[in-house]
């Protein structure tokens, strides 16, 4: 846990010092804010057996699992196809890894209307996403990238946008409905939009499971149940910046809320944890519509934000150490640091 907490405090203080050095109090030549970009990726694609499923993909790449690996999409294998090149497993997590960070930073750094406070919103609700799903997670920077298409309106672009996406995970599929969202769609619409999901999901479960290879998942839906806590922790986040966007008359002008309410309609539809997978895909606009809310607020709200976030984070290090299977992301260990190879 240690290390998670000199994590935090190296990211507030690269922040703050960003920060003065921005209002030429602290005058640098070094860029914190991207010094704490690189800090997290570092951490990220660096890491050795930190996140559920490390040790499968660890050992599609060292025992060249190719049943395994011919399950997955076609550009996922293409990455675990350069790794076994390289006989190196760690180099995977890699090849995942940075396009997945890129990605996601420089989309939220043209987006944001406040980088700090979007940054710490993704730390604490997806960064540790990464460790885990890392294909899901790269999928989903890409179609997050396509926002640009979304504004400027350019449909098939950022179609083209999910379906590279989705040669990494066939999940990202679902987030060419954020388009018509964005654009489209009032709240009258949308509630059509989510019954309609509701009244056609054994159908869609029917498609899922004769035309992908997630049939198997869909007959354990119940054995899944998803984070509870993670959940309604975020229903109750999404209810106070409603309540904060009330008070600005700002609901109308954002349509980040309907894309956020989406995600977490999902898992009460679709069931916890596949609704909580295709739901990540509108719920990480969470993340500009942080931003957005709390550009209207004082500076003592955007620093309550942040350290709500950073206590949020190490609390999912917490629960995750309590895993009754195994402890997920504690001790955290850098692949460098690793002479013998041993699974938790």
């Amino acid at each position: 846990m240690i290390f998670y907490i000199l994590f935090i405090l190296i990211l507030l203080s690269l922040f703050l010092i960003d920060y003065l050095n921005r209002k030429q109090i602290l005058p640098l030549p070094v860029n914190c804010e991207k010094l704490a970009v690189l800090v997290v990726i570092f951490v990220g694609i660096f890491r050795f057996d930190v996140g559920w499923d490390y040790v499968n993909y660890y050992n599609y790449i060292n025992l060249e699992e190719w049943g395994h690996i011919i399950r997955l999409e076609p550009l996922s294998i293409v990455l675990c196809v350069i790794a076994i090149y390289f006989n190196s497993p760690p180099l995977l997590f890699v090849l995942f890894g940075l396009p997945t960070y890129y990605l996601f930073f420089r989309t939220l750094k043209k987006n944001s209307k406040i980088f700090a406070l979007s940054f710490f919103v993704y730390l604490a609700f997806f960064y540790l996403e990464t460790f885990t799903s890392i294909r899901q997670t790269l999928a989903l920077s890409i179609v997050f990238a396509g926002y640009k298409y979304i504004l400027k309106r350019k449909f098939i672009s950022y179609v083209i946008c999910v379906v590279i996406a989705f040669f990494f995970h066939y999940s990202a599929l679902v987030a060419i409905a954020i388009y018509p969202i964005y654009h489209k769609f009032n709240f009258k619409l949308l509630s059509v939009f989510i019954l309609g999901i509701f009244i056609f999901k054994q159908l869609m479960f029917a498609i899922v499971e004769r035309y992908t290879s997630y049939g198997y998942y869909l007959d354990k839906l119940e054995d899944y149940t998803g984070g509870g806590i993670v959940r309604y922790i975020m229903i109750l986040f999404f209810i106070v910046l409603l309540l904060l966007g009330y008070k600005k008359r700002i609901i109308q002008q954002l349509p980040f809320y309907k894309i956020v309410f989406t995600s977490l309609i999902l898992p009460f539809i679709l069931g916890p944890a596949l609704g909580a997978r295709l739901g990540i895909y509108f719920s990480i606009y969470l993340c500009l519509l942080c931003a957005q809310v709390f550009s209207y607020y004082h500076a003592g709200m955007k620093l309550l934000l942040v350290f709500g976030c950073c206590c949020y984070f190490l609390l999912m290090i917490y629960i995750g150490s309590q895993n009754d299977f195994k402890s997920l992301y504690i001790p955290y260990q850098f692949i460098f640091d690793v002479n013998n190879i041993q699974f938790r």
